[in-house]
């Protein structure tokens, strides 16, 4: 074999090796898109609640995808609260933040049963959230509380004093302990 037919014989090996190269590289890039495309969509509906029932109604995430999105967006929320909270004087301010609190968790609750009412597939992953929060939430309550800080544990459990103390002073019922309280059960 000549220098020439060696060189070229190498040339092809090359050239074939840096075309497939090229493919996996592009293949690898589209697949890293999507990746971030989702990662991006999904933080955009993780912190609320009701993106992320309509995103498992549609099968775009798993139950279990939204379980977790759900109970990282509880975190995020409680601690946002917690912080704003604490942040205020006690008395009157405080107490107007409970105010607007619990209209929000009211109008959320309000929310949530419409849409249930008027879309049956949100309808369906509402009570197959509830059923999956039913046997094991004890033990899941207790785990998701012994990973928050004792801080911010007390904290909680103070702030939740308030709440129940405001809501009675304002006429309004206790809030529901677990699914089936929610329900009259």
């Amino acid at each position: 074999m000549t220098a020439a037919a060696r060189f070229s014989s190498r040339a092809r090996i090359i050239a074939t090796i840096a075309v497939a190269m090229s493919a996996i590289i592009m293949v690898a890039a589209v697949v890293a898109y999507r990746a971030r495309s989702r990662q991006q969509w999904f933080a955009s509906i993780q912190d609320d609640p009701l993106k992320v029932l309509e995103a498992v109604s549609q099968g775009r995430l798993s139950s279990e995808e939204g379980y977790q999105a759900m109970m990282q967006a509880l975190r995020n929320r409680i601690y946002r609260r917690l912080d704003e909270y604490f942040a205020l004087p006690p008395g009157a301010p405080r107490e107007q933040y409970l105010d607007r609190l619990i209209e929000e968790m009211q109008s959320r609750r309000r929310e949530v049963q419409t849409r249930a009412a008027t879309r049956p597939a949100i309808a369906q992953t509402v009570r197959q959230l509830e059923q999956r929060a039913g046997p094991d939430r004890a033990r899941r309550m207790q785990t998701m509380m012994e990973q928050v800080p004792p801080q911010r544990r007390a904290q909680l459990a103070e702030m939740a004093a308030a709440v129940m103390k405001r809501r009675l002073s304002r006429g309004l019922a206790p809030l529901p302990q677990t699914p089936a309280d929610a329900q009259g059960r």
